[in-house]
């Protein structure tokens, strides 16, 4: 996994595991309720550990000050507006945004739509399951290892964070994000209806006091 920032780069250990508990919830199982039996348990896993093996994590961060907050408009040191009730009210009181981007790669990805193709659905939602899980822990990671960056420097990273298409924060606005991580240099699109190809990636915000 590769953690890069506009004017540094890191290379990192495999801090990314697959967060079985949560997998196995956006299969559809639940814990108390669902039992399975001993050769979907051999299914699932041996699909999960072919799914894993092809995720390759990037993840990417940028500070970027408020400048301005009017109403429902927030102004950053860019100039770029973000229109959103919820999101002032998520920063409000933050002086700065974190904004981050993680990957799980393409090559899962076009495993996911090869196994769609050939009608094998069941092993495709499980490898789609993990591979949306390990983007999401991949943006945890970073959002816990920036915490400890600006913390020393006594800055405070929010805990929580939003992403566009939450709340009122219309998607439109993840074209913002991916302007300022520059995304389109590091192999990434946004396509006309502003979803992230990989598809397997989040861009996610939080804010710096």
């Amino acid at each position: 996994m590769s953690i890069t920032s506009p004017d540094q780069v890191f290379t990192l250990l495999p801090v990314v595991q697959p967060p079985r508990r949560e997998i196995l919830a956006r299969l559809g199982y639940r814990a108390a309720k669902t039992q399975l039996s001993h050769d979907d348990e051999q299914t699932i896993s041996a699909n999960m550990a072919e799914a894993f093996e092809l995720c390759v994590f990037t993840s990417y961060y940028r500070r970027i000050a408020v400048t301005k907050r009017s109403g429902a408009t927030l102004t950053l040191e860019n100039g770029a507006q973000i229109v959103s009730d919820s999101f002032n009210e998520f920063t409000g009181g933050y002086s700065s945004l974190l904004v981050m981007a993680a990957s799980a790669g393409i090559a899962v990805c076009t495993a996911i739509a090869e196994l769609s193709a050939q009608q094998k659905m069941g092993k495709a939602v499980i490898y789609d399951a993990l591979a949306s899980e390990c983007a999401d822990a991949a943006l945890d990671w970073t959002q816990r290892y920036c915490t400890q960056q600006f913390k020393r420097s006594g800055e405070l990273v929010s805990s929580k964070r939003f992403s566009p298409g939450y709340g009122d924060l219309d998607i439109q606005t993840q074209r913002i994000f991916f302007d300022l991580l520059a995304l389109d240099k590091r192999g990434f699109t946004l396509t006309s209806s502003s979803l992230l190809i990989p598809e397997k990636s989040v861009i996610g915000i939080a804010a710096i006091a």
